[in-house]
């Protein structure tokens, strides 16, 4: 077992350091190519900061894991706003602003909700996935002319945007050179996750379901972890709730959109009638308290963390009376 983890930890850490040399590509041919840098912020980085959910859900429908490749992006989304939001919110010194909530959390219901409509359709194939690929491009542009007029709703904030990450003086091939080592190192490492994972499930007698969920879940939104602390810990509050928010955003029509053109995915009864609406609760909560204090705060965070804690616990207690 203990080598199992080791496994699992060492295919997310080279997860997360490929997807931050694929971002730093990203980054350099934005400065190389003179493409406008706002552009890096709303759309760019959007895209990588969710490669490893992405990497993980395309090994999990390649290799015949359905389970993982639905349960992996809506349990990210939970962690992203039960445990990562909620924490930004108590943590933070600000409240989360109406304009956030109007020009990032509403796409990011209307995200989920289409996601949820086309699981109680059936099963998520390729006509489901073009319909939430093309919505996700949608959102892209709407994002880029968001950003243009007001830089500050961008997506990821200026600890990420700026491709001085990379020392001395952007070229091309540092760029390709990045780019292809940290494509190869996401791909190799999202199997190694995967792989590690589903025998770690069996090892604790649970389901694949439950391991993406949770483990999965929790290892693949560690970027978005570590991003919106470090902006935290700069005093760019809201550059932070936009990170999550953009990544519910890109999970739910992104990574589920391209695993659909990828293969079929099966959308089982726990998916339906408990990981969905579970989700769909989350997101709904920043929402809660608008009419009262118009502005979510710690109070809020709280709620958040709690409920994030209860639902944990319920998935290895009651998760099971969903399941065939």
């Amino acid at each position: 077992m203990t080598i199992l983890f080791l496994k699992f930890a060492f295919g997310v850490w080279l997860l997360i350091a490929g997807s931050d040399w694929f971002t730093r590509a990203a980054a350099l041919v934005t400065e190389l190519t003179g493409w406008p840098r706002v552009l890096m912020g709303a759309v760019l980085i959007g895209l990588t900061t969710n490669l490893p959910e992405m990497a993980v859900s395309l090994s999990a429908v390649w290799t015949g894991h359905g389970a993982i490749v639905l349960a992996n992006p809506t349990g990210s989304n939970i962690v992203n706003t039960g445990l990562i939001l909620g924490l930004c919110l108590v943590l933070g010194r600000g409240r989360m602003e109406e304009e956030w909530l109007r020009a990032h959390g509403i796409p990011m219901l209307f995200a989920a909700l289409l996601l949820y409509l086309l699981a109680l359709w059936g099963d998520i194939a390729a006509l489901s996935g073009l319909i939430l690929l093309g919505a996700c491009a949608v959102y892209m542009v709407l994002t880029f002319h968001h950003a243009r007029r007001d830089p500050s709703l961008a997506a990821a904030g200026p600890e990420r945007e700026a491709p001085s990450t990379v020392r001395g003086e952007p070229c091309w091939p540092t760029a390709v050179t990045l780019a292809v080592i940290g494509g190869a190192a996401v791909l190799i490492s999202g199997q190694w996750v995967l792989d590690s994972s589903i025998a770690i499930a069996r090892s604790w007698q649970i389901s694949e379901a439950v391991i993406g969920l949770t483990l999965i879940a929790a290892g693949t939104s560690l970027p978005e972890l570590a991003t919106a602390l470090s902006a935290l810990r700069k005093g760019h509050h809201d550059t932070s709730l936009g990170i999550v928010l953009g990544s519910n955003i890109y999970n739910a029509l992104g990574v589920v959109g391209l695993s659909g053109l990828a293969g079929v995915i099966p959308v089982t009864a726990a998916n339906r009638l408990y990981d969905l609406p579970v989700m769909m609760f989350f997101l709904l909560v920043p929402f809660l308290g608008m009419g009262r204090t118009r502005q979510p705060g710690k109070t809020t965070g709280l709620v958040l963390v709690c409920a994030y804690g209860v639902y944990t616990y319920s998935l290895f207690t009651l998760y099971g009376i969903f399941e065939p």
